[in-house]
């Protein structure tokens, strides 16, 4: 053989070789090396974290309850069972003048860190924090974790000099200390009225419900205010002033205990949301606040959750200008307790959720903010169910911001004082923020975690998709939110409360099988032209981590294909895993397990509503 001619067979199985080594590589590797998980297919792919982050104490001067330190307080909110973080916010105000309602000792601050420490446990996260500026000036805002008190160099209401309030948290962040910081019950014009990019990555929550600082109730239901001060304001729309100023908020409502009532003067909480599996810690929880990975509430029970274009709330989203939003509740009538005095209280049965809207880039609410003072909402659902899904598309620019607001039928909170504008509990989501070309990576999920519940439904949910331009609510009649019976406790006097919430005997996905008397859902408008129902579904197998889909788009009204999965070779709990465009009539579904068995089946959507589904495929991954 020639000397050309070896050397060109050499190169040849040198070619075969590395050729080979790819394929095993990126071709047969295992499935957790090419996906790290899949989209959240309901509430139960979310740690669901509920606290508050805004508090007082007696240490030094400041005003919480006499005699009380950050111990204390950390004791009594550990003693809550569904509580999972809580944080002191004593004020700091600039001259820490002693006789005034203050922190002023370094030292004490320095105390409060270590009973943060030791009140922390695997169930439990205790954070020192600081409520900085005075009664006067305003522009109250929360430090969280910070290492040391806010200097005495910085005068009350410094926002707009060379070295202000946000220049100080933006240091504390380049040294690496791990801080989060929350704007709180605002006032027009607070907070220098202004977007500080430097600091933008530390300011992550908004309180737009703040606690009557007065309560001395134990068993929840003293809620308070959700108004700016003195106004017939929602704090809501203060909220909306300061996302189109350009920051990333998601929203607070908090308690702000001044008395021995740390957790329990009422059901207002900020919730924190984790992909299912998130250990409880407090970099984690800082992380999510930092995040804006919040919703506010003022129902104990409350759950919720949704994705737009497979984001999660609380995030920068990307993919199609038609925004296709899932959104998720839950809102079971459980018991909640006060292992402190003990008291445990029963919400009324039957809590469903009168309404959900959806809000874009303003909310022009007034008053109570609900029936004719809803405002600008873009959307409607009046689903009438203690849980289910809405499926709903949106058109969205660049530079758009989203927020979903829930209506419950009751309340926990029975004595209503200081400005609490609603009989009946209302909850804010995080927005999502419409921004292709910054997105962030999509919350994935383990592929083994958590499942979704199965749903009984026979075809996809319909939803109203009413656009609304103007900034007046529509012509078309709201129905007015009619008084309701005030909910009857049941205030448990016994010394053994229950130690954990009463399970909720269902955690549906969808909206449940409900009594007939529960009202159907009701829309704004009447539905329009739905599309056909893809057919010829049909599934091929690719390797142990893929499978292709492909149908016949049958429909030429549709905005898009939805493509459901459960696992199993008879499942039912079909969740949604992906949305495709209209005319897309494939769809690759990667980072599968090996020998396992999946179903899948698709249905197209428009405005309208959704078609029935396709036929059901199962195919099997290969066990190598």
């Amino acid at each position: 053989m020639s000397t050309n001619r070896r050397m060109i067979w050499i190169l040849f199985l040198v070619s075969v070789v590395f050729l080979t080594f790819l394929f095993a590589l990126f071709i047969d590797q295992p499935p957790a090396a090419r996906a790290a998980g899949r989209l959240p297919a309901g509430l139960e792919d979310y740690e669901t974290w509920f606290g508050s982050q805004h508090t007082h104490i007696n240490m030094d001067g400041d005003d919480g309850a006499t005699g009380s330190t950050a111990a204390t307080a950390f004791a009594y909110a550990g003693n809550i069972p569904f509580l999972k973080y809580f944080i002191v916010s004593p004020h700091v105000h600039a001259g820490r003048s002693v006789g005034d309602t203050t922190l002023y000792n370094d030292t004490t601050y320095s105390t409060i860190l270590s009973q943060a420490d030791s009140a922390t446990t695997a169930s439990f996260v205790a954070i020192a924090g600081q409520e900085i500026s005075t009664i006067s000036s305003g522009g109250h805002w929360n430090l969280f974790n910070a290492s040391a008190m806010v200097g005495r160099d910085h005068p009350d209401g410094d926002w707009n000099d060379g070295d202000d309030y946000y220049d100080h948290v933006a240091g504390l962040g380049a040294a690496g200390e791990d801080v989060a910081a929350q704007f709180n019950h605002a006032n027009t014009g607070d907070f220098g009225n202004r977007y500080d990019a430097n600091v933008a990555s530390y300011f992550g929550t908004f309180a737009v419900s703040s606690g009557y600082t007065g309560a001395t109730c134990q068993n929840f239901y003293e809620n308070g205010s959700n108004l700016e001060y003195s106004t017939n304001n929602p704090l809501e729309n203060l909220w909306a002033h300061y996302l189109n100023l350009g920051w990333k908020l998601s929203p607070a409502a908090d308690q702000d205990n001044h008395e021995a009532t740390w957790g329990a003067s009422s059901t207002e909480y900020t919730v924190i949301l984790r992909p299912k599996g998130t250990t409880l810690d407090r970099t984690n929880v800082l992380q999510a606040l930092r995040q804006h990975m919040t919703y506010a509430t003022e129902d104990a029970n409350m759950r919720i959750g949704f994705i737009a274009n497979g984001w999660s709330m609380g995030q920068t989203i990307g993919g199609d200008a038609n925004i296709a939003f899932t959104i998720w509740w839950n809102n079971p009538s459980e018991t909640i307790c006060n292992n402190n005095v003990p008291v445990c209280v029963t919400e009324q049965a039957d809590d469903v959720i009168q309404n959900i809207w959806i809000y874009k880039n303003s909310f022009g609410t007034s008053g109570n903010s609900v029936g004719s003072n809803a405002g600008n909402f873009v959307a409607r659902y009046q689903p009438n169910t203690a849980s289910g899904t809405w499926d709903i598309t949106l058109a969205a620019n660049p530079g758009d911001w989203f927020v979903v607001k829930f209506q419950d039928k009751y309340t926990f909170a029975t004595g209503q004082t200081y400005g609490r504008t609603v009989s009946k509990d209302l909850t804010w989501s995080a927005p999502v923020w419409y921004d292709p070309t910054n997105a962030d990576p999509q919350l994935l999920v383990e592929e083994d975690g958590a499942t979704s519940t199965p749903t009984e439904t026979t075809t996809p949910p319909t939803e109203t998709n009413t656009p609304q331009p103007t900034n007046t609510p529509t012509d078309t009649p709201l129905p007015t939110d009619t008084p309701t019976s005030t909910p009857t406790r049941t205030n448990t006097s016994t010394r053994t409360p229950s130690p954990t919430r009463t399970p909720s005997p269902t955690r549906t996905t969808r909206p449940s099988n409900t009594p007939t008397r529960t009202p159907s859902p009701t829309n704004t408008l009447a539905p329009g032209v739905l599309p056909d129902a893809p057919t010829n579904l049909v599934a091929q197998v690719v390797s142990r981590s893929q499978i292709n889909l492909s149908w016949t788009d049958n429909s030429a009204n549709e905005t898009g294909f939805r493509i459901q999965r459960c696992k199993g070779s008879t499942c039912t709990n079909f969740a949604l895993i992906a949305s495709v465009g209209s005319n897309v009539t494939s769809y690759s579904n990667f980072g599968l397990n090996a020998n396992t068995t999946y179903r899948y089946r698709v249905y197209a959507y428009n405005a309208s509503g959704n078609s029935g589904y396709s036929n059901i495929v199962m195919a099997t991954t290969p066990r190598r």
